[in-house]
């Protein structure tokens, strides 16, 4: 069963992080489709620690964290980071 969560992301302070809120394999994480002018940003993710350089995508694309085999995101787990390269906008996190 897939659980939405809704976040604001931006690009200010410390990125945004990642935290499962259901036992899952995977968590989904982009900009919400129904912002005014989608897309509107480029984002960063990153896997672990909150100071590695991650992945940059661009504006509409989204982002999959998958759990390790055999393993699933317990709810608490943090399990990556993400910030915008410019500007705020609403995310959705989706978990399966």
């Amino acid at each position: 069963m897939a659980s939405i969560q809704n976040l604001v992301v931006n690009d200010v302070g410390d990125p945004e992080a990642i935290v499962a809120v259901t036992v899952c394999r995977k968590i989904t994480v982009g900009e919400e489709r129904g912002v005014a002018n989608y897309p509107t940003t480029d984002f960063r993710v990153r896997k672990g620690a909150m100071n590695t350089e991650g992945t940059v995508l661009l504006a509409g694309l989204s982002y999959t964290f998958e759990s390790s085999p055999g393993r699933f995101f317990q709810p608490g787990d943090v399990v990556g980071w993400v910030e915008t390269l410019s500007g705020a906008s609403d995310f959705f996190q989706d978990e399966s």
